[in-house]
C-alpha cells in the first residue's frame, strides 16, 4: 500500500508534495484551498499507546486515528531482532485495527550520535517505510529548547533583553541547532518522500527563544507545538486561550501546515512533579484537573477555523496505568470531544473554509465550511468572559437559509426579532456550530 504524504494528512490533498510543503500561503485559508481535497480522515494522534490490542483498540474507540508510542520500543540499536520484532508487532497490530501510527524515530537520541545515530535512523526508515500503518514520521521533539549550557536558560532569556543586562554576555544557544537535524531530515524525504514529517516545538513567551522555532523551517513538514495551560484553575480561567494565540503565531510564522498538541492528561499523574510541587510548598496541585468538554471543544474548533490540519493529544499515559486518564473522564468528556470533530470533519470540505473577519481586537473567530447539503458555520469566543455578536457577516449567514444547531450547540443564547436572528450571546470559550441547509 502507497503511503501517500496528503493521505496521511487528511485534509491537504495528493500531488504536487514540494511545492505545497515549501511556497503554501500563510493564510490557512489558501493553505487548505490550494490542495486537492484527499479522502482519508482527519488525523487525529494520540500519544502514549501501548502495545497490546486493548490500548490500540481503546484509542481507536475514543475517535483516534494514529496513535504514538512513546519510550520503549522505538529506540535502540536496528540490528536488535527483539527490538525490531516489537516495533512490527506495534505496526502490524495497528493495520489489523484500522489505525496509522506516527512512528517515533528518536531524534533526540539519534542525531546526537552523529553518523552512528544517521545510519540507524536511515536503517529503521529503509525496514519500516513501505509498512501501510505509517502515517506520519515523528522526527524530533523539542529541538529548539535553550542549550544546557545556557545556565538558568529561562531567565538569560529574559536578560538578554533587558537594559540592565549590558556588559554580561548571554548565549543564545538552543539545544539542537537546526543544522544538526538537517541531514537527518533531508536523509528521510529521499528514503520515504511521501511520508510527512512532525518536529514538535516547546513554546515560550521568554526572549529570543519565542520565535526560534522558525530557524527550524527546513527540518519539518509539519510543525506542532506544545501547551499545557491547565493547572489548578477552575473553569472559566483556565488561560486555555494560549493555544488560539501561539496558533495565530505559527501559522502566520511558517508557509507550512500547523498541528497543535493539546493537553489531555492532569498534572497529578506525574509523581516527579506532583513532589516537586509539594517539596516548594505548592499546595496547588491538590486542584491540578483534566480539561474538561468546552475546552477540549475549544481547543478543537478554534484550531479548526486558524486551518489545523489535525491535531495531537497528549497523553493517553503509555503502559503505566497510573499515569492513564480515568475511564470516565475519556468516555464522557474526550470521546464526546474527538467524535463531534470527527463527524464535523467527515461533513465538511475542508478546502472551503473561509474564516469571517473580525475586529483585530475581538476574541471571536469564526469561519464557514460548505458540506454536501449546505454550509456549516462555526463561532468560538475565545475569551473567558460572556461575548455578544450582533456582527452582519456572522447573523446574515444565520439567516440566509435553514440555521440548525449542531451537536451541543446551545440554542437559548440565541435573540429572535420577527424569526430572524438578531444576536449571540457566548459563554465562555463557548463553540456554536451551525448547519445551514
Amino acid at each position: 500500500m502507497r503511503s501517500s504524504l496528503f493521505a496521511a494528512l487528511g485534509i491537504l490533498g495528493v500531488c504536487c508534495a514540494v511545492v505545497l510543503f515549501t511556497r503554501l500561503a500563510s493564510d490557512p485559508e489558501k493553505r487548505i484551498a490550494e490542495a486537492p481535497e484527499a479522502k482519508e480522515a482527519f488525523p487525529l494522534i494520540l500519544y502514549g499507546v501501548p502495545n497490546t490490542d486493548e490500548d490500540i483498540l481503546r484509542a481507536k474507540e475514543l475517535g483516534f486515528t494514529h496513535i504514538y508510542r512513546s519510550g520503549s520500543g522505538f529506540a535502540g540499536d536496528p540490528t536488535d531482532p527483539e527490538r525490531m520484532e516489537d516495533i512490527q508487532t506495534y505496526l502490524d497490530r495497528a493495520t489489523h485495527h484500522g489505525m496509522k501510527v506516527a512512528f517515533c524515530l528518536d531524534g533526540h537520541r539519534r542525531i546526537p550520535r552523529g553518523q552512528t545515530g544517521l545510519e540507524q535512523m536511515q536503517s529503521i526508515v529503509a525496514r519500516f517505510k513501505h509498512h501501510p500503518a505509517i502515517g506520519f514520521w515523528y522526527f524530533y521533539d523539542e529541538p529548539n529548547l535553550p542549550s544546557p549550557k545556557t545556565k538558568k536558560a529561562m531567565l538569560a532569556a529574559r536578560l538578554q533583553e533587558s537594559p540592565d543586562s549590558s556588559g554580561e554576555t548571554i548565549v543564545k544557544e538552543l539545544v539542537r541547532p537546526p543544522e544538526l537535524l538537517l541531514p537527518a531530515y533531508e536523509m528521510v524525504k529521499r528514503e520515504a518522500p511521501d511520508i510527512p514529517v512532525i518536529v514538535m516545538m516547546a513554546i515560550t513567551e521568554d526572549g529570543w527563544w519565542r520565535d526560534a522555532w522558525k530557524q527550524f523551517h527546513a527540518t519539518y513538514d509539519i510543525v506542532s507545538f506544545d501547551t499545557y495551560p491547565v493547572y489548578a484553575l477552575p473553569f472559566p480561567k483556565a488561560p486555555i486561550g494560549r493555544v488560539t494565540s501561539w496558533m495565530d503565531r505559527y501559522t502566520k510564522g511558517t508557509d507550512k501546515p500547523v498541528m497543535p498538541c493539546l493537553q489531555i492528561f492532569n498534572w497529578n499523574t506525574l509523581g516527579a512533579r506532583v513532589e516537586r510541587a509539594k517539596a516548594a510548598g505548592n499546595m496547588e496541585y491538590v486542584n491540578w484537573r483534566y480539561p474538561n468538554l468546552e475546552e477540549l471543544r475549544y481547543w478543537n474548533f478554534s484550531s479548526l477555523i486558524q486551518g489545523a490540519p489535525g491535531a495531537i493529544y497528549y497523553t493517553y499515559g503509555g503502559p503505566d496505568l497510573k499515569r492513564r486518564p480515568p475511564d470516565e473522564w475519556l468516555d464522557n468528556t474526550l470521546k464526546a470531544a474527538t467524535h463531534e470533530l470527527r463527524r464535523f470533519t467527515g461533513l465538511t470540505q475542508s478546502s472551503s473554509l473561509h474564516r469571517l473577519p473580525h475586529a483585530q481586537d475581538s476574541p471571536i473567530l469564526s469561519a464557514t465550511w460548505k458540506s454536501a447539503d449546505g454550509l456549516f458555520l462555526v463561532i468560538a469566543n475565545g475569551s473567558d468572559g460572556e461575548q455578544r455578536i450582533v456582527q452582519r457577516e456572522i447573523l446574515s449567514e444565520l439567516n440566509r437559509g435553514n440555521a440548525k444547531a449542531w451537536e451541543f450547540t446551545r440554542t437559548a443564547g440565541l435573540d429572535l426579532i420577527d424569526g430572524k436572528i438578531a444576536g449571540i450571546n457566548l459563554e465562555p470559550w463557548e463553540i456554536q456550530i451551525w448547519q445551514i441547509r
